[in-house]
């Protein structure tokens, strides 16, 4: 809004908008912005030109929480011999690396009450029926389709692009969803067919590179 202010912030986003389509800078000046909003931002940032790449950047996949669980039991230095967090991974499909975070250290204390002095399987699986997921998750799932709406690379779509529309339609929040499933059928974005089918043994997600791992949990 650029009320208020005399038409300062106005002015400001015009020069800014000049400065981006200068093709005297083109290849020497990298602009990175970010948003979990790109429906509020002015169209005319977002053309091609001044914002060149739109990228679809969302919550972990299966395999990729699977890592992150791996990742803060080690750095938080919470105790466990557990190896394989894929059971853990599945149950936790809307929850972001800070959550993870939560579920691990409050699964500590489970283990604290019961007397172990290390995390068990029992007490992961607890902190997790514990953890109450955030309010928000319509506005999170709506944000999603929003993004893969404005995303400008069908090549730098996420690998979990499918898994993450079929999750959304199970749940079942976004009013009137149609109105974005027509529009990614209708620009042929992914493949709502394959997208919405039941996901098969085959379908696997590559794996999730350990430095990447250890970079979203820093960032959780």
């Amino acid at each position: 809004s650029y009320k208020g202010d005399s038409g300062v912030s106005e002015r400001l986003m015009q020069s800014w908008m000049t400065f981006l389509s200068d093709s005297k800078i083109r290849g020497k000046v990298w602009v990175i912005n970010c948003t979990n909003r790109p429906d509020s931002m002015d169209p005319a940032i977002k053309r091609t030109g001044r914002s060149d790449d739109r990228i679809f950047i969302p919550v972990a996949s299966e395999k990729e929480r699977a890592e992150i669980f791996r990742v803060i039991f080690r750095h938080d230095k919470v105790p466990t011999r557990l190896t394989n967090f894929d059971e853990f991974a599945k149950r936790t499909a809307i929850l972001s690396g800070a959550d993870i975070q939560g579920v691990v250290l409050a699964s500590q204390k489970f283990a604290f009450a019961d007397g172990s002095d290390e995390v068990l399987a029992k007490h992961l699986h607890s902190a997790i029926d514990d953890f109450i997921p955030s309010a928000s998750q319509k506005e999170n799932d709506v944000m999603s389709l929003i993004c893969i709406l404005e995303s400008s690379s069908r090549k730098m779509l996420p690998p979990n692009v499918n898994e993450i529309v079929r999750d959304i339609v199970a749940r079942n929040l976004v009013p009137e969803i149609d109105k974005y499933l027509e529009q990614i059928r209708a620009r042929n974005i992914i493949d709502l067919a394959v997208a919405l089918c039941p996901p098969s043994a085959s379908e696997a997600t590559p794996p999730v590179p350990k430095k990447r791992a250890r970079r979203a949990a820093k960032i959780a």
